[in-house]
């Protein structure tokens, strides 16, 4: 019995320690985008039946109370999105898309309305919370690839898997970052995927 205690205690705080690295990772990343003086935004509020979007949305406001004692000044679903709304509450400042698993061609409402923020706002800092990506379809991907490319900066995903991820990640031309990589610094969109999926 004291061995099997020992175990679980081990192996408790063997999964505390990988969720406190991870997340200490994702704060590395975001960090440098939150400002204590700058509102911010969170949009594709997931208001939807899926406990698990529910459990990621919590988390993200979780995160943002602990670690900057900040909320979101505006937050929309897909469905009453107000570019002028936002412009108004948040003249300046990041926003924030909601992370979950539909960035690809998968849930395709919620890709298109990310690619239709990074156009409206070509000159705001448009930050992806943690990720997963897939893609079926070629020319989805090169739809994405486009808006991606539309200037310098580049969407700037930190993975977990090596290689095979890696070349999906080029493919869209999105920029691979090593696991300690940071943000890169300008208008930067930042995507953090927690698990890439490809055929």
């Amino acid at each position: 019995m004291m061995t099997n205690a020992h175990t679980t205690n081990d192996i408790t705080e063997s999964r505390l320690g990988l969720i406190g690295g991870l997340g200490d990772r994702i704060h590395d990343c975001l960090a440098p985008y939150i400002s204590q003086e700058l509102p911010l935004a969170i949009v594709d509020f997931p208001d939807i039946r899926n406990c698990g979007d529910s459990a990621i949305w919590l988390g993200e406001v979780a995160y943002l109370k602990q670690r900057f004692n900040k909320r979101a000044d505006y937050v929309s679903r897909i469905v009453d999105f107000s570019a002028e709304e936002l412009e108004r509450r948040v003249p300046e400042g990041p926003v924030f898309i909601h992370g979950g698993g539909n960035f690809g061609d998968i849930w395709v409402a919620h890709q298109d309305f990310r690619e239709a923020i990074l156009e409206r706002f070509p000159n705001r800092q448009i930050i992806q919370l943690p990720q997963s990506i897939h893609y079926d379809s070629p020319q989805r991907v090169e739809q994405s690839e486009g808006v991606a490319a539309s200037d310098e900066d580049r969407l700037c995903p930190i993975h977990r898997r090596g290689r095979t991820v890696g070349r999906l990640v080029n493919r869209i031309d999105l920029e691979a970052h090593a696991r300690e990589a940071g943000p890169r610094s300008g208008r930067v969109r930042v995507a953090i995927p927690q698990r890439i999926r490809h055929k």
